[in-house]
């Protein structure tokens, strides 16, 4: 691994950070979370339900209460969600685009998005994280609450969750091991992550 991958790695490992920090923070803010007290006591219902599975009983699961709670823990944290969406939109393109293709992370390891273009567009980078940080499954999954009912959203997020796990151990390899150390998200949108004395920025 070369230095650029390894400190294009911490960089996104540092904003990760900061970012789970600053949703943390803004999901205790009672008016941007009016369904706080019932997540509350459906995350201790999903917490005694989930020890019966680590303890070996399986067949909980499946059952029609571990359905209900694990719907009704998502469905009273739709307003969390939503905030973190809208977060990661105004962090890694609104402020990364304001702050010459940086992120607080990748200003801290002194590199930045470039394009093949050399101006990296808004769109490029909405769709970059769009892309990166599995937004778009985020939305499909919030529309699911309201598609389906308990006994089928279960299965649908499962299954959403397990293809952005596939999808980021793949595109992390990608990154770390292919030649040019270009991601998906930079193929699809053209951009890759350069030093900045290199860029010129």
């Amino acid at each position: 691994m070369d230095s650029l991958t390894f400190r294009r790695i911490c960089a996104y490992a540092l904003d990760y950070i900061f970012i789970i920090l600053l949703t943390t923070m803004v999901s205790q803010i009672r008016f941007l979370n009016p369904s706080y007290d019932e997540y509350v006591s459906a995350y201790n219902d999903y917490a005694v339900m989930y020890d019966e599975v680590v303890d070996g009983n399986f067949d909980a699961v499946n059952s029609a209460e571990f359905k209900n709670i694990y719907y009704n823990l998502d469905k009273y944290s739709v307003s969390v969600s939503i905030s973190t969406i809208v977060i990661y939109l105004l962090y890694f393109v609104g402020f990364q685009k304001w702050n010459h293709n940086q992120t607080l992370g990748k200003k801290a390891f002194n590199i930045s998005v470039t394009s093949k273009n050399k101006k990296v567009s808004i769109w490029q980078m909405l769709l970059r994280t769009l892309i990166i940080y599995n937004i778009i499954f985020e939305v499909l999954s919030l529309l699911a609450l309201w598609i389906f009912d308990a006994n089928v959203y279960l299965y649908v997020d499962m299954a959403l969750t397990f293809i952005v796990g596939i999808f980021f151990y793949i595109n992390g390899g990608i990154v770390i091991f292919s030649k040019k150390h270009l991601g998906i998200h930079d193929l699809i949108c053209k951009t890759e992550v350069k030093d900045v004395v290199n860029n010129g920025n």
